[in-house]
C-alpha cells in the first residue's frame, strides 16, 4: 500500500512535466519526418537557393515555436490551477506568520530592482565563465542573419518571453508546488532545479540552468507570485542576447569579466539579504 501511495504521489508530481517533454518530443518529430520527407525540396526548389538559408532558419524557429507551445498546451489545465493554489497558499502563509508577511512584503516592494539586476549579472557570469571552459555552452540559436530586424525580433519573442513562460509554467507552476507539497520547500527547490537543468540537455547548459533554477524557485517562494520567476528568466535571456546584438558577447568572454559578474551579483544578493533582515527587525 506504501509503495502504490508513493508511486501515486511521483506520477502526480511528475506526470505533467513527462507529458510536456513527451508532447513536446512528438510534435518536434513530427515536423522533421515532414521537412524531411516532402517540405524540405518542395519549398527550397520554390524559393530558389538564394532563400534556402532563410527558409530553414524559419523553419527551425517554428520547430522550437510550435513543440514547446503543444506541449505548454498540454499541461495548461494543472498549471492555472497549481498557480492560483500557490498563491492561496502564500497568502495563507503570510495571514498566519507576520514575519512572513513582512518579509513577502519587503522582498516585492523594495529589493525587486535590485534582484532582477544580480539575476541578470549572475545570469552573464555563468555564461561568460562556461564560454571560456565549456565551449558547448552555447548561444540561443541565431536568427540574425534574416532581413532587417526580423531576427532580433524573433529572438526577442521566442527566448526572453515565449520559451521563459514555456520553462517557467512547468518547472515553477507545476513541478515545482507539487514537488513543495509532498516533500517540502528545499527539496522542491533542489528538485525543481535539478530537473530543469537534465532538460537543457547538455552538461554546461544542465549545470547553467540548475543554478539559475535555484534562483529562480528560491525568488518564485519568496514573492508568491509567477511573474517573478517569469520576469528575471526573460531578463536573463534578454541580456545575454543584448551582448549579442551588440557584438560586445566575445569582448566579455574572459574570466576577468566572469569574476567582475559574479562578485557583483554578490554584493546584490548580499545586499538584498540585509535589507530584508532590516526590515524584520
Amino acid at each position: 500500500m506504501k509503495k502504490e501511495t508513493t508511486l501515486s504521489v511521483l506520477i502526480y508530481i511528475f506526470g505533467p512535466v513527462v507529458r510536456f517533454i513527451i508532447v513536446e518530443e512528438l510534435v518536434a518529430a513530427a515536423m522533421d519526418f515532414a521537412w524531411n520527407s516532402c517540405l524540405q525540396d518542395m519549398i527550397l526548389r520554390s524559393a530558389g537557393s538564394a532563400h534556402s538559408f532563410r527558409i530553414q532558419t524559419m523553419w527551425a524557429f517554428l520547430r522550437l515555436l510550435l513543440s514547446a507551445g503543444a506541449g505548454c498546451l498540454s499541461v495548461r489545465k494543472e498549471a492555472l490551477l497549481e498557480r492560483d493554489a500557490f498563491v492561496t497558499a502564500q497568502k495563507q502563509r503570510r495571514l498566519l506568520h507576520k514575519g512572513y508577511a513582512a518579509f513577502g512584503e519587503t522582498f516585492k516592494a523594495r529589493t525587486m530592482p535590485l534582484l532582477l539586476s544580480a539575476v541578470v549579472l549572475l545570469a552573464l557570469a555563468i555564461n561568460v565563465l562556461f564560454s571560456c571552459i565549456m565551449p558547448d555552452l552555447g548561444s540561443p540559436q541565431s536568427f540574425g542573419n534574416l532581413p532587417g530586424i526580423a531576427g532580433i525580433l524573433l529572438q526577442a519573442m521566442l527566448y526572453c518571453f515565449f520559451m521563459p513562460y514555456v520553462e517557467e509554467t512547468v518547472f515553477r507552476g507545476i513541478f515545482y508546488p507539487r514537488l513543495q507539497r509532498g516533500y517540502g520547500t528545499r527539496t522542491a527547490i533542489l528538485g525543481s532545479a535539478a530537473f530543469f537543468g537534465i532538460y537543457h540537455g547538455t552538461l554546461s547548459q544542465g549545470i547553467y540552468a540548475l543554478i539559475m533554477g535555484l534562483v529562480f524557485a528560491a525568488a518564485y517562494e519568496a514573492a508568491g507570485s509567477f511573474k517573478v520567476p517569469f520576469a528575471l528568466h526573460g531578463a536573463c535571456n534578454l541580456a545575454v542576447l543584448l551582448l549579442q546584438w551588440t557584438d560586445t558577447y566575445k569582448t566579455f568572454c574572459k574570466p576577468l569579466w566572469a569574476a567582475v559578474f559574479t562578485g557583483t551579483a554578490v554584493c546584490g544578493f548580499f545586499t538584498i539579504n540585509l535589507i530584508i533582515k532590516k526590515t524584520a527587525e
